[in-house]
């Protein structure tokens, strides 16, 4: 019987061109990043977080969102949060509410106002470090970038959900909006489309958090899909929880007054996990090559002198035409390779002083100098396998790097007709493209031939007096 390794290599390698990757290779790359990656000490430490910052979020989401006269709305979507907890849940929410009303701003002080801002610094700087993790992100954005970026979604997210609520609540009360809620039909697609606007707002969100707070480009596509996988868990995941957990009476008589506190660990060692499972499938989506079997860390000599080869010829390419200096998302468009190898291979490349990194968000990088400065023994030193890689080997591997090395003891070339190599290519590229080029005009003279037969017959039929069959008299 095939283990999982296996089946997966056994279906990796005999993929076509134009197979569907997502039903076949997804479960497998989602169980390896549960079993091998560290999403679940994340969703552990996330968890830990959450329990020190979640009274001080909550009492500005308050502050916020009481200033709009919608108080009563964290409440609700906290009771729905806690459902699948169960009597458990009911009485977490009614302590969280009663925490966050002996928090107020008058009663903070200078202290609390100083461990409020750490509070959401932390979970910010948590939730973006357990993003990197899973995006192989090693560059953070700088710090004032962050705590832009931080607290504008702390103020904006609660500002935004309260004006949506608003304009709802609004809408439900209208006077105009009352005679077409008596039409059949019309009060239950209302009704549903209210039911479905909490959804949307976590969908978007979701997609949000995924989008902005990794420092890397993530598409919109990836993002969605990801938030996507996050609701599709939720549901399965809450009734599961609601069953096998919440619905125990082991925990109530092993931890008495206690057991609210662990069920609610539990829910949020769930709730983070789907969270990060939903984060991982949007990396998923946006490198493909992720979902090979076979593991990023060991990878043939070949792949890593070709990938250094695209990343020098593309930053060569943008610089000879006056480009942007290409910075990571675009190396990783060009060459569709892991933002793990893509850095290390740059890494290479800046070390044998090859290319050069430019500070900036993001950091991009251009050539050192032009490219016919440079000798093609230099991009070979800084690519090729080191020596002693294959002792037993040694005396025939030097004397084959000596050979190579006395051929590449040149400049590279501009024109392509000074490499053989490139001219022979060329030359066939011509006469496949030619004996294209002469099988698609032998293809349409024949068409050409064909109407014009068809033409010629009309012609003489019609020179004959002959009609055609739908005007013969009956």
């Amino acid at each position: 019987m095939l283990s999982i390794q296996a089946l997966w290599e056994k279906l990796w390698n005999n993929r076509g061109p134009r197979s569907w990757r997502w039903a076949k290779f997804l479960p497998f790359a989602i169980f390896r990043a549960y079993m091998k990656e560290n999403i679940a000490k994340d969703a552990q430490s996330l968890v830990y977080v959450t329990l020190l910052t979640l009274v001080p979020l909550l009492a500005v989401a308050f502050a916020l969102l009481q200033g709009f006269g919608l108080r009563g709305v964290i409440e609700p979507w906290l009771e729905d949060l806690f459902s699948p907890m169960g009597a458990a849940g009911a009485e977490v929410v009614s302590y969280l509410m009663e925490f966050v009303s002996n928090t107020s701003a008058g009663n903070l002080g200078i202290i609390g106002v100083i461990f409020l801002f750490f509070s959401v610094l932390n979970i910010s700087q948590s939730i973006e470090q357990a993003l990197h993790d899973i995006w192989r992100v090693e560059n953070a954005r700088s710090l004032r970038a962050r705590l832009m970026g931080y607290f504008t979604t702390l103020l904006l997210a609660p500002l935004l959900i309260s004006a949506i609520m608003t304009m709802m609540l609004g809408m439900k009360d209208a006077s105009w909006l009352q005679p077409f809620l008596h039409i059949p039909g019309m009060s239950g697609l209302f009704k549903l489309l209210t039911g479905f606007l909490p959804i949307t707002m976590v969908f978007v969100l979701i997609a949000g958090v995924y989008s902005w707070i990794p420092n890397c480009k993530v598409s919109w596509k990836a993002a969605f899909t990801g938030s996507a996988f996050f609701l599709l868990l939720w549901y399965p995941v809450s009734k599961i929880f609601s069953i096998f957990i919440a619905g125990s009476t082991n925990y109530s008589v092993i931890y008495s007054s206690f057991a609210s506190v662990i069920i609610l660990l539990f829910w949020l060692q769930f709730l983070w996990l789907i969270f990060l499972m939903g984060a991982k499938v949007a990396s998923l989506v946006q490198i493909p090559s992720l979902l090979s079997p076979y593991n990023e860390n060991q990878w043939y000599a070949d792949e890593q002198m070709k990938l250094g080869l695209m990343l020098y010829a593309i930053t060569q390419n943008r610089y000879k035409h006056n480009q942007s200096a290409p910075d990571m998302a675009f190396f990783n468009r060009c060459t569709g390779s892991t933002p793990y190898k893509i850095r290390l291979i740059l890494d290479r490349l800046i070390q044998a002083k090859l290319i050069s990194e430019v500070s900036g968000e993001p950091p991009r990088y251009m050539p050192s100098k032009p490219a016919e400065q440079y000798r093609l023994s230099e991009l070979y030193h800084a690519l090729a396998a080191p020596k002693g890689t294959f002792p037993e080997f040694s005396g025939a591997y030097q004397q084959l790097e000596q050979d190579f090395l006395s051929r590449l003891e040149q400049s590279m070339p501009n024109d392509d007709d000074e490499n053989p190599i490139k001219r022979d290519e060329a030359e066939e590229y011509r006469s496949r493209r030619q004996a294209r080029e002469a099988a698609r005009a032998q293809k349409a003279a024949e068409r050409e031939a064909y109407f014009a037969a068809k033409r010629a017959a009309k012609a003489e039929k019609k020179a004959q007096g002959k009609k055609p069959w739908w005007r013969w008299e009956k």
